[in-house]
């Protein structure tokens, strides 16, 4: 995998014009070797401007994970040091391959500043521009088994709904299973995978990709999208961002695992996006058309039919408000 210039994204990452003769001296190299390093960023999805007389600067300012402020974060909460990778496949990929090889990963952090196989739910891409926002996962383990994870990506997506609220004053709503919605535009998503005994000891990774300072998803995204620059006008601290989340992900985690998701019903209830609205799930081949009527002390998806009011878990199924 090529390595991006991350000595060089730091140095530009202010977004103010830096000249060329700057760029050289603080890397070492000549003002041709600035330039190559300069194209090469555009692999790499990351803009550059040039403007003769004043220098180069990123098109859009980025804010870098602080190595710093990661071990603050994990010191503060007795967490094993985070992994952090400038580049790599998946934050999700890497947690499990390492669970997979034998290494106690349970409250172990992952982030990258890139991923480039990113995934969603179904399969989906997780569109992941360099340094643009948040590529995170943490992997919990649950001793009571798989039947008690019922609810737990809607504990996530309340986790993150809250960090939003208390970050930066904004309004969101979390869409059933896995969606942190603004004013109908995402935010932010959610992919769990589980694996080990269904009736006793099972590992979790909880993935999240939130959008922070995304301005432009280069017609890669194929639904309408939100990000905390875009909002507060400003470019965010990715950093600082996720040390209130994490906070609160820890507190609810510990929450979901002493009382279910049971306990989160009313805070769920103020915040479901899909409340009273007439739905669309599919399922495999089968389409259902009916009323949101909220969801089950388990996190189950309640939607009103003809046939009356039908429970649907999590698994291969998307909802949409009816158009």
């Amino acid at each position: 995998m090529k390595e991006i210039p991350a000595e060089l994204i730091e140095l530009l990452s202010d977004g103010e014009y830096h000249s060329g003769e700057i760029v050289g001296d603080a890397l070492g190299v000549s003002r041709a070797a600035v330039w190559k390093k300069l194209k090469g960023l555009e692999a790499f999805g990351v803009d550059v401007e040039s403007v003769k007389g004043k220098g180069y600067r990123l098109s859009q300012a980025v804010s870098l994970f602080s190595e710093s402020g990661l071990k603050k974060i994990t010191t503060d909460h007795k967490l094993p040091d985070a992994i952090m990778f400038n580049v790599t496949d998946s934050t999700n990929t890497q947690l499990l391959a390492r669970s997979q090889n034998g290494h106690d990963v349970h409250e172990q952090i992952v982030v990258a500043e890139q991923q480039t196989a990113g995934r969603g739910r179904r399969g989906k891409t997780w569109v992941s521009p360099y340094a643009a926002n948040l590529y995170f996962s943490m992997a919990w383990d649950f001793e009571q088994g798989a039947a008690k994870l019922d609810g737990l990506s809607l504990v996530v997506g309340l986790a993150l709904q809250q960090s939003v609220y208390e970050f930066c004053g904004v309004r969101s709503e979390v869409k059933w299973p896995n969606d942190v919605l603004v004013e109908g535009k995402k935010l932010a998503g959610i992919l769990l995978e589980i694996s080990g005994d269904p009736t006793g000891l099972c590992h979790v990774i909880i993935g999240v990709g939130v959008n922070i300072n995304m301005h432009d998803g280069k017609g890669e995204i194929d639904q309408p999208w939100q990000s905390l620059a875009l909002l507060s006008h400003s470019v965010v601290d990715k950093t600082e961002f996720l040390s209130v989340f994490v906070k609160l992900l820890l507190t609810y985690l510990d929450r979901f695992v002493n009382a279910g998701f049971s306990s989160f019903s009313d805070q769920w209830k103020a915040v479901d996006a899909l409340q009273g609205q007439a739905v669309m799930l599919t399922q495999g081949d089968q389409v259902i058309l009916g009323e949101h009527e909220g969801v089950s002390e388990k996190g189950e998806l309640l939607i009103r039919t003809a046939l009356g009011i039908e429970v649907f878990n999590g698994g291969e199924v998307s909802v949409r408000k009816q158009s």
